[in-house]
């Protein structure tokens, strides 16, 4: 399967969203180390909110799971099932890959992001065009 042609625009915003994607990281690794009660706050979080599985049920667009298969916090189960109640998403599993978002996988993540942007481009497209052929 080739890849398809984007146009200069489309290049630039990949761009942007991969140098996003690593600032983000940079910034998550930053508040891990530097504020560590963050993870008792994420953890408090976590166990208060309720199930959302009705609330993923209800997602239409196209979805890709991305989730680390060693995340000590989250167990993978929990990745499984998020992408099993959103009709049609894509689950990738990351051996090694923990609650994290490690520099050698940035490349792989963006990809993943923006198969799935091409996607809902792609899909969003398709329901103009039907929607005005009716």
């Amino acid at each position: 399967m080739s890849r398809p042609r984007i146009s200069q625009g489309q290049n630039k915003t990949l761009s942007r969203l991969r140098n996003d994607l690593h600032l983000v990281a940079l910034e998550h690794a930053r508040s891990v180390a530097n504020y560590p009660a963050g993870f008792s706050r994420q953890m408090a979080a976590a166990l208060v909110n309720s199930d959302r599985r009705a609330a993923l049920k209800r997602i239409k667009a196209p979805t890709v799971v991305i989730h680390g298969a060693d995340d000590p916090l989250v167990p993978i189960e929990a990745g499984r099932d998020t992408a099993a109640n959103i009709a049609g998403a894509e689950l990738i599993e990351i051996p090694g890959m923990g609650h994290d978002l490690p520099a050698a996988l940035y490349s792989r993540i963006a990809d993943a992001i923006e198969s799935v942007a091409k996607c809902a481009r792609r899909c969003h497209a398709s329901e103009r065009t039907s929607g005005a052929l009716r």
